[in-house]
């Protein structure tokens, strides 16, 4: 009877064993689907990301910005005149700046030294 006793048990023990391992490794499953949806989401929210990086750094959307939010004009030709009274450093005398056809100038300086 003994036996049987310790039998019973030593064969309960190895049933809980096997049930916790099974349940152990759904589990781990389960943990393992979740990450893996996770890591799709996170996928799918670069990509996002990057596609509105790319919108974002056009050339196209910063000169349009940069033209009708910010009054900037694009400078097509800029031409800086320099006196020649002091050759060892000459001076800037006038900076014209090309916008759009129209020839502006832009600065005239006697003091600026050539760079």
């Amino acid at each position: 009877m003994h036996k049987i006793v310790v039998l019973f048990i030593i064969g309960l023990i190895s049933v809980f064993g096997s049930v916790w391992h099974n349940f152990q490794i759904v589990k781990t499953g389960r943990i393992i689907s979740q990450k893996e949806k996770t890591f799709e989401e996170l996928k799918l929210q670069q990509r996002i990301l990057d596609i509105k990086i790319a919108n974002l750094k056009s050339l196209d959307r910063i000169e349009k910005i940069s033209k009708e939010e910010l009054g900037l004009t694009k400078v097509l030709e800029q031409r800086i005149i320099y006196s020649k009274d002091n050759v060892s450093q000459p001076k800037v005398v006038e900076i014209i700046t090309k916008f759009m056809g129209n020839m502006i100038p832009v600065a005239q300086a006697e003091t600026l030294e050539k760079n």
